[in-house]
């Protein structure tokens, strides 16, 4: 077995940023996915309404009535956006002064006196995302302030399915990511820190969650999918953390709005709302550069629509010169991987709610020529070169219909090349993705809300192999490629595959929360259909201890090179598991928690290489079961420590079905240990450390 340890320190200052001044309001509160309220500039106001004679006026405590000499009067009128309507009993609060309330009226005037010290004027109502309007010296007259329809349903908000009933799900802000230390505030480097999240290897792309294949997690950035998350030789995640609001990581046990994955679920969140400032980054480093900017602009109507811009290129290959030169004879073999990603990201409101329009991608190159025995040139080297590339683009279209009901459709397309030449075996595939993702919710009442979505999908691959066929679980000791079969195909495929879910949200008593739901998955064959059921709940025992549970049935569709007709199985059904996850929450002071989980998983009809049957070539025949426990001991940011310790046992296994028996999984990774900290000295510097261990995967002893 091998260990690593690792050992990091991060020293932060202050990031410049240009900024450009504006009237704003207050963000929504953390438990709303919407954005915050449009600002109260004189672009956003409309003519001053007239004072409603039905306008209540404030009710003054004996504290207000001593200093009525000093008041002034502040008068307006409270509209929803978009639309000409009014709002009527909005409740209204001026800041600091809490004690100072009063409603707006019928025609959705109101008016109010204050003292001289309140800067602020807070509007709250049900249905509606809160607004606080900063007051400017003197201000009297507010004009027609617009309040945006909420679109939060219990929870379940039609922005993302973003939700706190998740039984199994941490989460980390932006802010949180940047400030992990050696992690270069790379987001999937900073989710390697939580409990049971492991890298393949140090550096590589994909991560092992209690112990599932890597194959097995999906990643999304809101809505969209992404074909790959990590960049290759550990040079960052596809998504730059500048353009994320922070990140969701859902390791097991999710509910019914995650489908088409046996194993776990990351969530890349974007920053859904308008900036209010302009302001920018750029990097310049030895190994890569990068630059992105925010702004808001009126370019595109009358209502403002924030832009978000990134890219970032890897330059190392620059080196390569001088790495021959000063290795000489003596190089044998190196390599250097070449990176690219860029982000275009639109965001607005309309009249019934938000949008969000999408262009992202991520390019990965690996070039390596080598002395090799098999080599069938001159030279008597061998290529290996490596290009992944994926792009992805999409609207989302949320609207707020009224009663309850919440809309959301997100068309998008999605572009993928892999070109591999290993050892004069090749591979090309290029893959087009066109889905609608479509989810209408509803809030029946505050203790039940529920959601159905469906997300049917086409895609349309070329694909070019000549290539030798690899075991599903990849290269092992005991394969040959000198005997291996060997595939020549030139193969166009068109499927069409359906996902769909109905999920439900009931609290049948202010400590009790449940969440049953049924995932559907229809893959492109006929015995590739489940219904798969999900449940969890959550029972707050007392003020600051609450107990979890979570079981649910997944399936997941088999890898296109496994069910193909050309060099595959067609008649493969889907992959399935079975998630059971038990938990204990614990406050134990206002700044300090835990939360400890024990899970336990069965994995059956797997994909592997065909024993009954070789020309099959692959067969639903392994079974797996791992099984684990999590501790994660978290104090939140408040005054200048803050950080967490994780640890994470698993142990997994599969049953070979040419032996029948049970072994050790290849990405088995026992222990992972991690303490993170930083102490802030002042508000520019901070001192960050993080310690890791790890275990070593399995390995073989050849006589």
């Amino acid at each position: 077995m091998t260990r690593k340890i690792l050992f990091g320190a991060l020293l932060s200052s202050q990031v410049w940023s240009a900024v450009a001044q504006t009237p704003t309001t207050s963000a929504a509160p953390a438990s709303m996915p919407l954005p915050q309220a449009p600002a109260a500039t004189p672009a956003n106001l409309a003519t001053p309404a007239p004072q409603s004679q039905a306008a209540p006026q404030v009710q003054s405590t004996p504290a207000a009535k001593e200093g009525e000499r000093k008041l002034r009067k502040v008068k307006g009128s409270l509209g929803v956006l978009g639309s000409k309507k009014k709002v009527s009993g909005v409740s209204i609060v001026a800041l600091p002064a809490k004690e100072l309330t009063t409603e707006s009226a019928a025609d959705g005037g109101f008016e109010i006196e204050i003292p001289p010290d309140v800067t602020i004027l807070s509007f709250k109502k049900e249905g509606y995302v809160p607004l606080q309007y900063q007051l400017e010296a003197g201000q009297t007259d507010l004009g027609v302030l617009l309040l945006e329809p909420s679109a939060d349903l219990l929870g379940v908000g039609i922005i993302r399915a973003r939700r706190k009933v998740e039984v199994s799900q941490q989460s980390l802000s932006r802010d949180e990511i940047l400030r992990v230390p050696g992690t270069g505030g790379d987001p999937v480097a900073a989710l390697q820190t939580l409990p049971s999240v492991l890298p393949v290897f140090p550096g590589a792309a994909n991560v092992v969650v209690r112990g599932s294949a890597p194959e097995d997690t999906k990643s999304f950035y809101d809505r969209l999918e992404l074909p790959f998350v990590f960049h290759l030789g550990g040079l960052g995640t596809v998504i730059p953390t500048r353009a994320l609001e922070g990140i969701d990581f859902f390791p097991g046990g999710f509910s019914s709005l995650y489908n088409d994955a046996i194993g776990a679920t990351i969530q890349l969140r974007s920053e859904n709302k308008t900036p209010q400032r302009t302001s920018g980054e750029v990097e310049f480093a030895l190994k890569q550069s990068a630059v992105f900017l925010e702004t808001p602009t009126q370019a595109f109507g009358d209502s403002p629509v924030g832009v978000r811009a990134g890219f970032r290129r890897s330059y190392l290959e620059l080196f390569v010169p001088i790495i021959k030169k000063v290795g000489g004879n003596q190089l044998q073999l190196f390599t250097v991987p070449n990176i690219t990603d860029y982000q275009l990201i639109l965001d607005g409101k309309h009249s019934r709610g938000t949008w969000q329009a999408y262009l992202v991608g991520a390019a990965d190159r690996l070039n390596l020529v080598v002395p090799a025995g098999q080599s069938n040139n001159a030279e008597g080297t061998a290529q290996f070169s490596l290009f992944n590339y994926f792009e992805v683009a999409g609207f989302r279209y949320s609207a707020n219909l009224g009663d309850g009901w919440g809309l959301t459709l997100v068309p998008q397309q999605r572009l993928v090349i892999v070109n591999q030449e290993i050892f004069d075996n090749t591979v090309d595939v290029r893959g087009n993705r066109f889905g609608l993702d479509v989810a209408l919710d509803k809030k029946f009442s505050n203790e039940f809300s529920a959601s159905v979505g469906v997300r049917p999908e086409y895609d349309k691959t070329v694909s070019k192999v000549d290539a030798i066929q690899l075991p599903p679980t990849g290269f092992t000791p005991f394969f040959d490629t000198d005997t291996a079969t060997k595939s020549t195909s030139d193969v166009k495929r068109n499927t069409t595959t359906v996902q769909g879910h109905i999920d439900a949200v009931w609290k049948p008593s202010e400590d009790v929360t449940v969440n049953p739901g049924l995932a559907f998955l229809q893959g492109n064959k006929s015995t590739q259909r489940a219904a798969d059921p999900r449940f969890s709940a959550r029972w707050q025992a007392t003020d600051s201890t609450a107990l979890k549970l979570a079981a649910g049935i997944y399936s997941q569709r088999p890898g296109p090179q496994f069910d193909s007709i050309d060099y595959g199985n067609p008649d493969l059904t889907l992959e399935k598991a079975r998630h059971l996850v038990l938990g204990v929450e614990n406050k134990i002071l206002e700044d300090v928690d835990v939360d400890l989980q024990v899970y336990q998983k069965k994995l059956w009809d797997l994909v592997g290489t065909a024993t009954g049957n070789p020309l099959l070539k692959y067969e639903n025949n392994i079974e797996g079961r791992a099984y684990g426990a999590e501790i994660l001991l978290r104090k939140t940011r408040k005054g200048v420590w803050n950080g967490w310790l994780s640890y994470g046992y698993s142990r997994s296994e599969r049953r070979d079905p040419a032996l029948d028996e049970w072994r050790i999984f290849s990405f088995d990774r026992p222990h992972a240990l991690n303490v993170v900290g930083s102490y802030r000295f002042t508000g520019r510097w901070e001192l960050g450390a993080r310690f890791q261990y790890l275990s070593g995967g399995p390995y073989n002893i050849l006589n």
